[in-house]
């Protein structure tokens, strides 16, 4: 963790600003991440992408923990998705 901002607390995102399976980092988890956490299931090394648990591997309580983010979406990309449709609309 790093002093950002001259402080020596790190930060903290948001409230609902980022999903612990949200692989992409685009906002919402959906298949895309799925098909990355496939990729590596049953991997055993430290800092795994999909190892949400931080168990050293990916397993079924990593995929647990996928389908509890599953569709869901951060706010910043609720926000996204709404200027895009009012652009659509308009």
């Amino acid at each position: 963790m790093g002093a950002y901002g001259g402080t020596a607390e790190a930060s903290m995102p948001p409230y609902d600003w980022a999903l612990l399976s949200d692989l992409t980092n685009d906002g919402t988890v959906h298949f895309v991440d799925f098909a990355h956490f496939a990729n590596i299931f049953t991997d055993q090394e430290d800092e795994l992408p999909g190892d949400f648990d931080r168990d050293g591997d990916v397993d079924f309580a990593d995929l647990f923990l996928l389908t509890e983010d599953w569709l869901k979406q951060t706010i910043w990309h609720e926000i996204q998705f709404t200027r895009y449709q009012i652009r659509i609309n308009s």
